[in-house]
């Protein structure tokens, strides 16, 4: 935990809070807050298995959302979820590595990177980045 404020420094508004993957089947969760649009983040990380990725950003209506993700594993997609939404904006599995579109309402969105039920099962590994824009 010694690296957090350099992490923290280095990435501006991002907010690193850890949730250990074994306890609770995920990576890490962010919380990234781009302010002054337009505003671009670039996320790298790794999954294993079960591991999952969330990272939350809170946007205002009408601005630009674009998410593209690059990987290492063929089985490895993200997904995005609006406020308040059961079901996801964006599929990976079914829509493709990039999703970009005007949100509708203000809140916190959220982007899950994870790896396919066939790929986790095998306890394989993935390296990604995570690209994140957004534009007012």
């Amino acid at each position: 935990m010694n690296a957090l404020p350099a992490i923290a420094a280095l990435c501006g508004a991002l907010v690193l809070t850890s949730v250990p993957a074994e306890a609770a089947g995920q990576l890490a969760r962010h919380m990234t807050e781009l302010s002054g649009a337009p505003q671009t983040k670039t996320m790298r990380g790794k999954l294993r298995g079960h591991d999952t990725a969330d990272y939350t950003i809170r946007l205002r209506q009408g601005q630009s959302l674009t998410v593209t993700l690059k990987t290492n594993l063929r089985s490895s997609y993200f997904n995005v979820s609006g406020p308040g939404e059961g079901d996801a904006l964006f599929v990976g599995a079914r829509d493709g590595a990039r999703y970009s579109a005007k949100v509708a309402q203000d809140g916190d969105y959220k982007i899950s990177v994870y790896l396919m039920a066939n790929a986790a099962r095998r306890d394989e590994r993935a390296n990604f980045t995570l690209k994140i824009a957004v534009k007012d």
